[in-house]
């Protein structure tokens, strides 16, 4: 199993890449977002010109949404996926690296496994657990290469955040 690596990028596109203020919510004014639409588009669509992201990326993306249209890529809402594409799921390292070790020591004891990833994503909630967290973890199994575990850690997830809404 290969590592969850960030897409390399040309030099051209990490310029564009830098001009995007990724985690900033505060910059919806168009005379700052519009530089920015057209920076991420021009970087999706470098990025799709070269096939430089990850099939397995990129099929999570068409799956969930349908077809991509250029016109897309320069809306803010689709930032998010850009940043997929690029760096993969937005877990933190040590959560990345636990649920891939769980993955390589599995010994075909589905079940078993299932509980184990079970029990790590709601750890993983409680310590850091977001909204959209659920996301994250099922673009970690498709990563992963385990496309049926998928929704189980995602639903784990999910539940996880449910619960501790309620506290």
């Amino acid at each position: 199993m290969d590592a969850i690596a960030r897409i390399k990028l040309t030099p051209q596109e990490q310029t564009l890449y830098d001009s995007i203020a990724w985690d900033d919510e505060s910059i919806w004014r168009a005379e700052v977002v519009d530089p920015m639409r057209q920076a991420a588009g021009a970087l999706m669509e470098s990025l799709v010109d070269r096939k430089a992201i990850p099939p397995v990326r990129w099929r999570w993306y068409l799956d969930s949404r349908g077809l991509a249209e250029y016109q897309v890529y320069r809306q803010r809402t689709f930032w998010a996926h850009l940043w997929y594409f690029i760096h993969g799921p937005k877990l933190p390292q040590p959560t990345i690296d636990g649920f891939r070790k769980i993955i390589r020591e599995d010994r075909g004891h589905t079940i078993h496994v299932n509980d184990q990833l079970k029990e790590f994503v709601l750890e993983q909630m409680q310590n850091h657990g977001e909204a959209d967290t659920d996301v994250e973890f099922e673009k970690l199994a498709l990563e992963c290469g385990r496309p049926p575990l998928a929704a189980i850690v995602r639903k784990a997830a999910k539940d996880a955040w449910n619960a501790m809404k309620k506290k």
